[in-house]
């Protein structure tokens, strides 16, 4: 059934093919194929414009986890991740309450089943990441859901929002209901119950715990780069619900470079007035030298690092020490991208 709707935007109930719709505006719709082939489409593009970083990133996780698989088959968890985003939105309640699919209406779903989307989705990819992988040997992929979790809200942190807890006992409901539809036997799903109790649990637990230990940040930078790839990918992909595939693919280009050599010179000269009359407040106090010092040791560590073909850097300093400037700064002296992580947001916490 997950195929059906992944593939073709539809899925049979009983004698019965219903449509599940992405989205629906009055009389547009767009079926659950056509968004995430768009999604998709955005995310492979975004994916492949960075993917030293990712490779790079993946490899030294891989490293430091002894991880068993290899990066093609990190790919693959990443199309997953895509495919399945919106996978809980096959629920009828939020077919038909949502996005007005008069077909399902006559899909009765238990009282007390919520029209929550995201948990749906991120907890069937966790089921499915427990049946085709040794988990155990792979456990930074247990991150994967998360980021479908939060792909309407804000990123998750999963020391905070273990997909067991019971702040999720609804939207865990609503899940086993809609496997039950997929035609999961009772038997299965007792089988799945217990094994995401006692197995993803007892895992989950293990990562966290070995998170506790971890002097690297690449497993911080992997998880936010692709949260952001997915929350562009499906921002864009839905800004264009009602157009065909083809002008997602002439469009591409514009997803990746939206600041034209005109505004990134207006930029740039706007920075470099400031720089200057910040130049003549550096001795007016100790705060402004500190910044200057760790502004020039930032640029000489970036200089060494980038001619040891490194690609991935953290710039770290106290509160009020110029992150902004220090980074503006280096991205326009060595034409690197910087990407600002919210400290609670980053695994593990520092």
């Amino acid at each position: 059934m997950f195929e059906d709707i992944i593939c073709r935007g539809q899925f049979e109930y009983g004698v019965t093919v219903y449509p599940i719709y992405a989205h629906r505006d009055v009389d547009k719709k767009e079926l659950y194929d056509e968004h995430v082939e768009k999604t998709w489409t955005i995310f492979k593009y975004l994916l492949e414009s960075q993917e030293d970083i990712v490779r790079n990133l993946f490899e030294e996780l891989k490293k430091e986890f002894s991880m068993s698989i290899n990066y093609s088959e990190f790919k693959v968890i990443l199309h997953d991740l895509v495919l399945f985003h919106d996978i809980g939105k096959v629920n009828p309640k939020f077919q038909v309450e949502k996005l007005g699919n008069k077909a399902l209406r006559d899909i009765k779903m238990p009282k007390g089943t919520t029209t929550q989307h995201s948990y749906p989705g991120a907890f069937i990819l966790t089921t499915k990441f427990l049946e085709r992988y040794k988990v155990e040997d792979n456990l930074p992929i247990l991150t994967i859901p998360y980021l479908i979790l939060g792909h309407h809200t804000r990123l998750q942190n999963p020391h905070e929002s273990c997909l067991e807890s019971e702040k999720f006992e609804k939207p865990l409901i609503t899940s086993l209901r809609l496997l039950k539809m997929f035609g999961f036997s009772d038997e299965r799903l007792e089988e799945l119950i217990n094994r995401f109790g006692d197995e993803y649990g007892g895992l989950s637990k293990k990562f966290l715990d070995q998170l506790e230990s971890t002097k690297s940040s690449s497993l911080s930078i992997l998880y936010n780069l692709v949260y952001s790839f997915l929350v562009v990918a499906d921002f864009i992909a839905t800004s264009y619900a009602y157009n065909e595939l083809e002008a997602v693919k002439n469009d591409l280009p514009k997803f990746n470079s939206r600041i034209d050599q005109n505004i990134l010179k207006r930029m740039k000269e706007k920075f470099d007035k400031k720089q200057d009359e910040y130049r003549k407040e550096i001795d007016k106090n100790k705060l402004n030298r500190y910044r200057q010092e760790m502004l020039e040791e930032a640029r000489e560590s970036l200089r060494h690092a980038l001619k040891s073909n490194k690609r991935v850097f953290y710039l770290k300093m106290p509160t009020s020490g110029g992150k902004t400037n220090t980074s503006l700064h280096l991205a326009g002296i060595y034409k690197v991208i910087f990407l600002d992580f919210k400290e609670k947001y980053i695994i593990p916490p520092y």
